[in-house]
């Protein structure tokens, strides 16, 4: 089983995580939000990296569900941060998707376009 949560990214963009089930530990049932929630009840609530984590996920953090279509309905607090109210761009980025504003995501290819120095190191990486 997967559930999806969206989230807005360092950068502002409205992210969509697939959190997959796992039983490498030997507890089935257990999602990777359950391992990160663990993993932070053990740091020191005091450390402010920590901190912000939690207040940026509990404040954006959103559970969401896809309907019978297919489409998931962004919380409206992630739409207004993200400016995603008008056309969006969905990416897919392995393990989780992207959204953004279509505008936005456009302008950002123009101003950080692919070029011939990323295509060459890709292709030493086997891409």
């Amino acid at each position: 089983m997967e559930e999806r949560v969206l989230s807005e990214g360092p950068d502002g963009r409205v992210v969509e995580r697939t959190i997959r089930r796992y039983s490498q530990d030997g507890r089935p049932g257990q999602t990777e939000r359950i391992r990160i929630e663990e993993r932070l009840a053990k740091a020191s609530s005091l450390n402010p990296s920590v901190m912000r984590f939690k207040n940026s996920v509990n404040y954006y953090g959103q559970c969401a569900s896809m309907d019978g279509q297919g489409r998931v309905l962004i919380h409206p607090l992630l739409r207004e941060k993200a400016g995603t109210q008008g056309e969006v761009a969905v990416l897919g980025q392995q393990e989780f998707l992207e959204v953004w504003n279509r505008a936005a995501f456009e302008e950002r290819l123009e101003r950080d376009p692919l070029t011939d120095e990323d295509l060459a190191i890709l292709a030493e990486s086997g891409i």
